[in-house]
């Protein structure tokens, strides 16, 4: 990025892998797709990064355990300051240090390069879903034989009361039978 005396514009695109951006195997498969848009607007010495970060990745469903295809969409923003030759730099910022709760990153006077692999990164994690569904009617597996039952209707019984309950489920017909004998 190069900052100049002029307000500019203009969009970076950005390919990668999830093994370029250090994310675990066992997070996302090796080599997922990355693709990430990035709108630069700048100024003198200041300069505003949107980014749109979009995977392509093989999910397990957390119901059924199959895989399935997924894309993954998160967006993230950047606000780059550029320090004026002489300027200090603020106290609560080291050297080329990012304050992660405010997207605030600040450079020295002499340099034009940012690097936002931490910012993609993160927005990639944030996105996934917490329970990833490879469809919203996903019936998931039977708790009984391990059937996917997606694919085939097993059979099997599945008991829906807790036998840990039966003895308020016992106390509660005594209370419709005495309420009956009363009335």
């Amino acid at each position: 990025m190069v900052f100049g005396d002029r307000e500019r514009s203009r969009i970076i695109a950005l390919d990668s892998t999830t093994d370029d951006l250090d994310i675990p195997a066992d997070i996302l498969p090796s080599g997922s797709r990355v693709h990430v848009t990035c709108t630069v607007k700048q100024d003198v010495d200041l300069a505003r990064i949107e980014g749109v970060v979009l995977v392509s990745a093989v999910l397990e469903c957390s119901r059924c355990l199959a895989q399935f295809a997924a894309d993954i969409e998160g967006e993230f923003i950047v606000v780059v300051r550029r320090l004026k030759q002489g300027e200090v730099e603020p106290w609560t910022m080291s050297e080329n240090d990012e304050d992660e709760s405010d997207g605030l990153v600040i450079i020295r006077h002499d340099e034009d390069t940012v690097d936002i692999t931490e910012y993609v990164r993160d927005t990639m994690l944030l996105s996934l879903p917490v329970k990833p569904l490879c469809d919203d009617t996903c019936r998931g597996l039977c708790p009984v034989c391990g059937t996917n039952r997606n694919e085939t209707v097993c059979g099997c019984s599945i008991e829906t009361a807790d036998s840990r309950w039966s003895e308020l489920n016992d106390l509660h017909v005594d209370m419709e039978e005495a309420k009956k004998r009363h009335t």
